[in-house]
């Protein structure tokens, strides 16, 4: 299966999910991690190794701002690290998350986690984080998708 056909069969429906129920943190994960491993895929059918796949994500991340925030997202859903405490408002939360590279291509090392939240007036899924800011998912998913789409 070419990326094309992989993009078509498995990533857009599952993003075309997310996007009908915002709501759904199942449904933005899975369409975060799914367009990331767009750039996975795309390496890899090429015979790149692991290190041209982070890579790729890393370029794609500077490219793209959603993506970043999309990549952070998948990260952030995959690999939980210890447990704090957060407060957003007038609730607090459990965040938890995976150590993720900074998005302000600032070339800054500092770690930041984060957390898919269900936090604005709309219900929607946002990604919170460590360094407190606050990201809506499905406006990043609905730009990462058009630029994923272009690399096709």
């Amino acid at each position: 299966m070419d990326a094309k056909d992989y993009f078509d069969e498995y990533v857009e429906p599952t993003v075309i999910e997310a996007l009908e129920h915002p709501d759904c943190k199942r449904r933005v994960a899975i369409a975060c991690i799914m367009l990331t491993h767009m750039a996975d895929h795309l390496v890899q059918r090429a015979g790149g190794s692991d290190d041209e796949v982070r890579t790729r994500r890393e370029e794609w991340n500077v490219e793209n701002a959603s993506f970043g925030v999309v990549n952070l997202a998948a990260v952030a859903v995959k690999h939980v690290f210890p447990i704090k405490e957060k407060s957003v408002g007038d609730e607090s939360y459990m965040a938890s998350g995976a150590s993720l590279a900074p998005l302000d291509n600032s070339g800054s090392q500092e770690d930041e986690t984060g957390e898919l939240v269900l936090a604005d007036s709309k219900g929607n899924v946002q990604l919170h984080t460590s360094n407190d800011r606050i990201f809506d998912l499905i406006e990043a998913i609905e730009d990462a998708v058009e630029f994923v789409r272009l690399k096709l």
